[in-house]
């Protein structure tokens, strides 16, 4: 690191409170926001509230696979954009007037009205020379861009695949995407080839083998991938999901009394549910979410039958469609595991968020693990649980903290007073009033004998012992004897900057002064 450390002899970092909200061994940061001279702007702290990138965008978003998308105004009151990753580097700069969202690896960006893609690093894939590329980016291999006043698509090398001669289009799915010529829509294969011809006013991609196209009329029908229609024209509108379904959401407006009614229809053109809801949302193939107009929400299969009844603040699904859960009056959550057109309700009084293949679960105050099947990975014996943010889990019993591995095992003793992640796959540990380091797999790789420890990096890590500071290196033997009373910078490509006698230093990693 470059900037100033603050590790100091005689600040101890550790206050021996009760920390639950360690999330990751791993370093990874959390968005938040501050007014700055009375502006919102937002930054990155650690897991411990430590600020690592001071707040100076107007927006952070969450990170999604590794990244942030970020954008500030410049000085000429011009929008900027770029992303950050988990350690608060900006991984792509702040150059683009405006950028999308990754999809299938690339985002798109914008510069001097041009737009291209990037990779995660960076890297421009496509060049910025298009007017105008399609918002949900790349899908299934391609992406529509607009060149002058036509679109054509291209694939991750920037070669155009099907030639610029459409008005518009929209995104592949099932292998056919819409497209508008001389005013009307109609459905392409890869190759360019017309597979139901552009007679519609308006067309969706397809949900699985099924479509929404509209009339001249502005009436909605449901068709299949052959160009069958399957209903009538008379829908307000029929939508899309992006799944591969076998049913797909439709609605009417009753324009007197200004509301949506919506509903499933089915590959046979059936209204399998009712149009008759304030909103459905697909689950599977066999469920349906339904809302009522007094905000209540229940299970329903495609046949209509209901399963879960109308009286609860919510009902989703997680995984692929695997387990669910639903919102009590209370706010409180139950498990369910999905059976075709079925549910069963888990015995558990609460479930935590899902986290990689697993679900917290708290039954008689005592926390466990299920996996995404609803089978039992864990039994409810914790006081408290962090969801597997990484491959273990923190786990709490009697005011003690330890780590699980996804199938249960214990791989950190539940003995310790504190832990957190320590960069390098390391752990940094509090064991009865002393600080130390385990590795990955939650073995001590630097006794616990020292009053304060800073992270590795470069494969090195200072510790503070009676007032005066070291270092340790990868394998946990110190190797620079404690000496010195501040370290104005951690090692980086072999050198520190420390503070001994009053003096700032530069020492290499044998703890010798170089130049």
């Amino acid at each position: 690191m470059k900037a100033s450390v603050s590790l100091k002899a005689g600040f101890v970092l550790l206050v021996f409170i009760f920390l639950v909200s360690i999330t990751s061994f791993s370093q990874t940061l959390y968005r938040f926001s501050a007014d700055v001279k009375g502006k919102e702007l937002w930054g990155f702290q650690d897991q411990n509230g430590k600020i690592i990138v001071q707040p100076k965008y107007y927006r952070a978003e969450e990170f999604v696979d590794g990244l942030s998308r970020v954008n500030l105004l410049n000085d000429d009151v011009q929008w900027r954009y770029g992303f950050v990753d988990v350690t608060g580097k900006e991984i792509i700069p702040l150059n683009y007037s405006d950028a999308g969202e990754f999809s299938e690896g690339v985002v798109a960006v914008s510069q001097n009205k041009k737009w291209g893609f990037l990779d995660k690093t960076g890297k421009t894939v496509v060049p910025l020379r298009y007017d105008a590329v399609n918002s949900y980016g790349f899908r299934e291999g391609l992406v529509p861009v607009k060149s002058g006043s036509k679109w054509g698509f291209l694939d991750k090398t920037g070669k155009t695949i099907i030639p610029f001669a459409f008005d518009d289009a929209k995104y592949f799915a099932n292998g056919l995407v819409p497209v508008k010529t001389n005013g009307y829509w109609g459905y392409i294969d890869r190759s360019g080839r017309t597979m139901i011809a552009a007679n519609y006013h308006d067309a969706s991609p397809f949900t699985g083998n099924l479509a929404g196209v509209e009339n001249d009329a502005e009436k909605w029908a449901v068709m299949d991938s052959k160009g069958k229609m399957l209903t009538g024209f008379k829908y307000s509108d029929v939508g899309t999901t992006g799944k591969d379904l076998s049913i797909i959401v439709a609605s009417n407006y009753d324009p007197s009394i200004a509301r949506h009614f919506y509903g499933v229809i089915d590959d046979r053109g059936t209204e399998v549910v009712e149009l008759k809801y304030r909103t459905v949302s697909i689950l599977t193939n066999e469920l349906i979410t339904v809302e009522d107009f007094g905000n209540n929400y229940g299970l329903v299969n495609r046949k209509g039958k209901q399963v879960l009844p109308l009286k609860y603040k919510g009902v989703y699904a997680v995984a692929n469609g695997t387990i669910g859960y639903f919102y009590d009056k209370d706010g409180g959550r139950r498990a369910f595991v999905i059976k075709g057109d079925k549910i069963d309700i888990l015995k558990y009084q609460l479930v935590g968020e899902a986290v990689n293949e697993r679900l917290s679960v708290m039954l008689n105050n005592k926390w466990g693990f299920i996996d995404f099947n609803g089978n039992e990975i864990v039994a409810p014996k914790y006081d408290t649980v962090v969801s597997f943010t990484a491959p273990m889990a923190i786990v709490v019993k009697d005011k003690k903290i330890g780590a699980i591995d996804r199938d249960g095992k214990e791989k950190i003793e539940v003995k310790y007073d504190w832990l957190k992640g320590g960069n390098e796959n390391t752990i940094i540990a509090v064991l009865n009033g002393k600080v130390g380091f385990l590795d990955g797999d939650g073995k001590v790789l630097v006794p616990f004998k020292y009053d304060d420890v800073d992270i590795f990096t470069d494969g090195m890590a200072a510790v503070v012992l009676n007032n005066k500071i070291g270092f340790v290196d990868s394998k946990g033997t110190e190797v620079i004897p404690c000496q010195f009373e501040t370290i104005e910078t951690r090692f980086e490509n072999g050198k520190a900057r420390v503070v001994k006698n009053g003096k700032i230093i530069v020492i290499d990693k044998a703890g010798k002064e170089v130049k």
